[in-house]
């Protein structure tokens, strides 16, 4: 892209690169063969175009045009830059003429839009080893990547409740009663030798009685399951990139 400035003030133009020399050296790029006619036939270039194979048919229809190219105008002028080389840089008329370049303009080639390639006009587009040099080109990207860290922790633990259980048991406990009752055969006479006449102890009844057994036991009520699961999700950024 060249600046106009000293030719027309505040026109903007491109330059084909087979127009160009690049020297490195001196911190300089020389458009070779720009004329004064072609600065004002060229279309004026802004960054709010679209350059698309119409504009650029526009462009190279006028350093394809022989009449543009014979007048009596400089033959190479230098872009000259006090910083670091870039591609917009303003043109100086004050800067070396270099009158060794010999315009040669080929015939017009017959293409079409589909068809047409740049390397079918060297003349515009063509890049030698003497007047351009090696162009890197930078661009920036964006790397992802990702960190494992500790973002937090559980602690699982357990406490006893007390609280008071009541439980009832039905327990037995025998007695014995003793009762004295006149039976129905009262008065009947026994055979002899069957009565018994004795003292002491004549019968004995065993008592009896539950008691309740109450005791603690434990046992599983329930059980906690501890474990981790990964939960995916994607995390979009956006940065500008140049």
């Amino acid at each position: 892209i060249v600046d106009l400035g000293f030719w027309i003030f505040g026109k903007k133009v491109l330059l084909p690169v087979g127009r160009s020399r690049i020297d490195y050296g001196a911190g300089r790029v020389y458009a070779i063969g720009m004329t004064r006619d072609q600065a004002e036939n060229l279309p004026e270039f802004n960054d709010r175009l679209a350059v698309d194979y119409d504009y650029e048919e526009r462009v190279r229809g006028v350093y394809r045009n022989p009449s543009y190219a014979n007048t009596s105008a400089d033959r190479s002028t230098s872009l000259e830059t006090s910083t670091p080389l870039e591609s917009r840089t303003p043109l100086e008329a004050s800067t070396p003429l270099d009158t060794s370049y010999k315009t040669t303009t080929p015939a017009t080639p017959t293409y079409t839009r589909d068809t047409y390639n740049y390397e079918q006009e060297p003349a515009l587009f063509g890049i030698n080893e003497q007047d351009h040099q090696t162009l890197r080109l930078y661009e920036e990207r964006l790397i992802a990547n990702k960190r494992r860290q500790k973002t937090g922790e559980v602690a699982v633990g357990k406490h006893v409740e007390t609280e008071t259980a009541r439980v009832a048991v039905p327990v037995e406990r025998e007695r014995v009663v003793i009762e004295r009752v006149t039976p129905d055969d009262a008065g009947r006479s026994v055979a002899p030798g069957t009565a018994d006449f004795r003292e002491g102890e004549v019968a004995r009844v065993e008592l009896h009685e539950e008691t309740p057994d109450i005791r603690k036991e434990a046992f599983v009520r329930e059980e906690v399951r501890v474990q981790k699961v990964v939960e995916h999700e994607t995390v979009e950024a956006q940065e500008k990139i140049r």
